[in-house]
This record gives structure tokens, sequence and C-alpha cells, in this order.
């Protein structure tokens, strides 16, 4: 760390104990809890911010008006509640923090009620005349422009200018209708065409909310909205079952056949039994098993 850094640090750490003086005791607790994580600006900081919502209480709060900050315990702070808070953010809106290195006799007496202006951080618009350095007869130039002014306002070119503002506005507002119109028009169309024709969706006993979807060449959103709107809570991951996919798909448009899916040992393992007109007599097998050492 370089010199300047050191001194700028001390500098720093020596306002903070000025700052920290004007506090309520039981805060040193707080600002040595984060010393080690949190550098010196940022809890100057803090104790500004503090300094100035103890301020607030001292002058404005029913309960702890008047009291010594230096003499508040923890307690005091139950007695704050939120309307006290949203009293402070109004409170910010106004005030002005006093400028500490300023005597108290010296500062500026204030203004009378009369003269007193509202402060705003915008400057203040100056106009400068950068036309009277030469000798220029001013005076026939602004008679040009006042009489070149009468002829534009006469003509309605400046009525015109805002007329076709207004009409560019009225246009692109008939563009925009226009086209929600034909989107209207369009989804209308394929409303129709999938009721004529709908679309066919196999359903097995369970299905996943997002293969539904798929299936029914629908997006994931639509599907979730109609499940929630049915009483069913569930996301694109979850599992449902085939009579609460059926009323999804019904609802959608879409035509449901039940999907029965046959496994392997299904198809190799025939479970099913023999009636006795179907049976035919056939030779016995005899099988002869032996140990051979």
């Amino acid at each position: 760390m370089s010199v300047y850094h050191e001194e700028l640090k001390i500098k720093e750490t020596e306002l903070l104990r000025e700052v920290q003086a004007d506090l309520p005791p039981f805060l040193r607790e707080f600002f040595r809890g984060i010393a080690q994580t949190t550098s010196t600006k940022t809890r100057l900081a803090y104790a500004y911010d503090l300094r100035v919502f103890f301020r607030y209480l001292y002058e404005e709060h029913d309960k702890l008006g008047g009291m010594e900050t230096r003499h508040l315990e923890v307690d005091a702070l139950d007695q704050i509640t939120s309307e006290d808070i949203e009293c402070y953010l109004e409170y910010l809106s106004y005030y002005i923090a006093p400028d500490q290195n300023q005597p108290q006799q010296q500062r500026p007496q204030q203004q009378p009620q009369g003269d007193r202006r509202p402060t705003t951080r915008v400057p203040e618009k100056k106009v400068v005349d950068t036309r009277k350095s030469g000798n220029v007869n001013l005076d026939k130039y602004d008679e040009r422009l006042e009489s070149f002014t009468s002829e534009r306002q006469q003509q309605g070119g400046g009525k015109q200018k805002f007329q076709g503002r207004n009409q560019r506005r009225n246009n692109s507002f008939q563009g925009s209708k226009r086209r929600a119109e034909e989107q209207e028009k369009m989804r209308r169309l394929q409303a129709e065409i999938a009721k004529k024709h709908p679309t066919v969706v196999k359903i097995p006993d369970e299905i996943g909310v997002g293969e539904l979807a798929s299936r029914m060449k629908k997006t994931g959103a639509e599907v979730v909205k109609c499940l929630i709107k049915n009483g069913v809570m569930a996301s694109l991951s979850d599992i449902i079952d085939f009579d609460t996919a059926a009323i999804i798909a019904e609802e959608m448009g879409c035509k449901v056949e039940h999907e029965v899916i046959v496994t392997i040992e299904e198809k190799l393992i025939d479970t099913a039994e023999d009636k006795p007109e179907d049976l035919v007599p056939r030779a016995p097998v005899v099988v002869v098993m032996g140990h051979v050492d």
C-alpha cells in the first residue's frame, strides 16, 4: 500500500470516529462487526446515513424527538414503526446536510420567505448574445426575422407541420391496428381448420406434460395454463394420467386415442389360457438327464 493510500485511510478512520461520536453507543459493536468485511469508505457511508436517520428521530419523531442521540438505548428502536420509515423517506426528499466545516456564526443567513427558491441540480439556462461584438445593424435582421415568422404563420406552415405529425401518428396507429386485426383473423382461421380436421393424439396410461404438448403441437405454456384452469397444478416435467391428459387434449380441440404399449416380454410370453376345443393331441416328450464325471 502506498503512502498516499495509508494517509487517506487514516483520515477516513479519524472522520469515521468523529461521526460515530454522534451516534448511539450500541452502534459501535455493529461497526466493529463489519470491520473485517467492509472498507473504511463503506463504514463511513453507513455512519453518515445513520447520523441522518437519528437526526430525523431527534427532530421529527413523536416519542424519541428531543432525546439526545448519544443517550439512546437499543430498546428505543422498538418504538419505530413502518409509518416512521415512510416519514423518514419523505424527510430525505427535503433534507439538506449542514456544512460541518463551517462555524455556526459564519453560516449564511436564511433568505426571506419571498426570495426563497426551490433548490435544484439543473443548471439555469443562460442566453448569451454573441452578435454584439461587431458593428452590425441587428435591428435589420430582427425585423427581417419577424416578417419571415409572420409570413409563415399566415401561410399556415407551422400548423401544417403539426398536422403532418398528427397524421403520421394516426397512420402508424392505424397500421398497428390493421396488423392486430389480421393476426386475429389468422388465429380464427387456424381454429376453424383445427375444428374441421382435429389433431389425433395417442396418449398412454401416463404421459409427461411436455410430451403431451409436443404431440398436440401446442406450446408448453398453453398446456400448463389449461391444466391450471382445470385445477391441476403441474409443470412441464410432471407426469399426468390418461384421464387428465384426455380432458386437456379434448378441451384444446384434439381427438384422443388410447395408446397401448406392449413390451417385449408380453409379446414373447403368452399368459392366456387355452380352450379345450383348441387343444391338439401330441406325443409325449421324454427327457433323460444324467451326470457325467
